[in-house]
């Protein structure tokens, strides 16, 4: 049985990540389980999740010593570092880790500036994957090849060109055919047209910093004014302006 836990900051794609690792092992017919947690935290919560990845019948989805631990941030490396069983792979997002940093002698450490190679790429939202490649590259989980082939599948066969579709993009879809990704607002529209009273999501949409001047503001406050769906979240997504949300 392979342990993997990934943790970083919300919105940093951490639970995604976990997921893709999850696919990969379902799609190699193994037993696999994923098990998400965040905090209630408005700025900068914390988000993880325990993967395992087995031959055999899981007891537990519990990490308890993980062979990998994956990191997006320091506050990751604090908390999961010294729960690495001995021989283990840490990996570490340098872009945001001070270089000083010491780690304990008895683990492999893979230094990679994820979040400057994302941005680098034109795709600052693509940490988690720059981060996914690592693991493949430093680890016997998978290879390059099956990495690439999971965050394919994962994200399916249109990949980006799979529409963002908010209330004024649904009916358009439809009447195409084609697939959307919703958001908090087109998922409270759908839930309540099929009687869902309640659902679960992560983090809802706000006031995105710079508003006073872009008016970038979600459509979600305004869903959640009208449309009678209750929505149980960790809150504003941290990356907003959280005072004017």
């Amino acid at each position: 049985m392979i342990e993997v836990i990934c943790s970083g900051f919300g919105g940093q794609g951490v639970l995604v990540a976990g997921m893709i690792l999850a696919d990969a092992g379902m799609e190699d017919n193994k037993q696999v389980s994923w098990y998400p947690s965040y905090g209630f935290e408005m700025r900068g919560g914390a988000a993880n999740c325990d993967v395992k990845i087995s031959d055999e019948e899981i007891p537990s989805p519990f990490c308890l010593e993980p062979d990998i631990v994956y990191t997006l941030n320091e506050t990751a490396i604090d908390t999961y570092e010294s729960r690495l069983k001995p021989g283990g792979v840490l990996l570490v997002n340098s872009s945001l880790v001070p270089d000083e940093r010491t780690y304990r002698d008895d683990i492999q450490v893979i230094k990679v500036p994820a979040t400057t190679i994302a941005d680098e790429l034109g795709n600052p939202k693509g940490t988690n994957i720059v981060m996914l490649g690592a693991l493949a590259c430093a680890s016997d989980l998978y290879d390059e090849a099956a990495m690439r082939h999971a965050v394919e599948h994962y994200f399916g066969k249109k990949g980006t060109a799979i529409a963002k579709a908010s209330r004024r993009d649904l009916a358009v879809l439809c009447a195409r055919g084609e697939d959307g990704a919703t958001t908090v607002t087109t998922t409270m529209i759908i839930a309540h047209m099929a009687g869902i009273e309640v659902f679960a999501t992560g983090g809802i949409g706000g006031v995105h910093r710079g508003a006073e001047t872009t008016m970038d503001i979600s459509a979600d406050l305004e869903e959640l004014a009208h449309t009678p769906v209750m929505v149980v979240c960790a809150g504003a997504k941290a990356i907003l302006d959280l005072g004017l949300t």
